[in-house]
């Protein structure tokens, strides 16, 4: 409320001083608003998601309070980072889960970006479906009574992967090279895989993989004979459905199977993260990961 009192206080001082701007200091870059990542209709367990950064680039500390999308249901603030499970024991973990959140806090001189593995807004359906290519008007409220207003385009999260890879739409250019220099970038890449690897053993635990594939991912976890179709054995050198790739294993978390299954989504993951994930799963079997383009996959505490 002294938020709302302390705006009205400006906008009659304005009226007054001429050239007076209330527009404040915070920008909207980078909105895009991505399609459901599991196939079908959008739904309460299959929302939109919206990124974007905020730049703040004023003298004061500002915060998120909500966000409202044009035609959508409604809109929350969650985030994934909050109730990420310790990376601890060799049990299984349960899943890491999408948390509500009051505000998000965007210091002064700043940027706050909302991206897959940290802060998303959730959007639910309302009374229109959004198709690739269409642009969506925003309103971000701030704790300040200001609010800020954005438009993103919508794009499948695919899309926003590739987008989002490390050294996408770049060329390298590997003639020249010596044996030395071979022999130490091979020395590199073997580093890279055993990192991510470790990592995507983490990441694997922490995040319920276990629960389904079996701790040592042998397809016969507690709830393994429940499902139907029964988890895959990763230790069995049999194809998988969408392409055995790194990349490819860690789109298909977050996007799932066109045929269905019962495994749950992992959009909320980075790519980093689901490409640990898949080098882990892939060292369990006859297949040998191979190394991703940029830096390994960050480790989570």
């Amino acid at each position: 409320m002294q938020g709302l009192f302390r705006r009205t206080r400006l906008a009659l001082l304005c009226s007054v001083a001429a050239g007076c701007d209330l527009s404040p200091p915070i920008d909207v870059e980078q909105a895009v608003l991505v399609l459901p990542a599991a196939s079908g209709s959008a739904s309460a367990t299959n929302p939109y998601a919206l990124y974007f950064s905020l730049h703040n680039r004023g003298n004061a500390d500002v915060a998120v309070s909500a966000v409202t999308v044009d035609s959508a249901g409604s809109a929350q603030l969650q985030s994934v980072t909050a109730h990420r499970m310790p990376n601890s024991s060799d049990a299984p973990g349960m899943p890491a889960l999408m948390q509500a959140v009051e505000r998000v806090e965007v210091p002064k001189h700043s940027r706050v970006t909302f991206a897959p593995g940290g802060f998303t807004v959730t959007v639910l359906p309302g009374n229109r479906a959004w198709r690739v290519g269409d642009s969506v008007a925003f309103t971000v409220q701030l704790a300040s009574a200001w609010t800020v207003s954005g438009r993103a385009r919508v794009a499948t999260f695919a899309e926003l992967d590739d987008a989002s890879a490390p050294g996408a739409g770049t060329v390298s250019d590997s003639s020249g090279i010596d044996s030395a220099s071979a022999d130490s970038a091979s020395a590199d890449s073997a580093t890279a895989i055993a990192s991510a690897v470790a990592t995507g053993q983490r990441l694997y635990r922490a995040n319920g993989c276990a629960q389904c594939h079996g701790v040592e991912g042998s397809g016969d976890g507690p709830l393994a004979k429940v499902l139907q179709p029964p988890p895959r054995n990763f230790r069995a050198a049999l194809p998988f459905a969408n392409g055995g790739t790194p990349d490819a294993i860690a789109r298909t978390l977050a996007t799932g199977l066109s045929a269905g299954g019962s495994m749950p989504l992992y959009p909320h993951l980075s790519r980093q993260e689901r490409l640990a994930i898949a080098s882990y799963v892939l060292s369990l079997g006859t297949q040998r990961p191979t190394p991703t383009t940029g830096s390994p996959p960050r480790s989570i505490p």
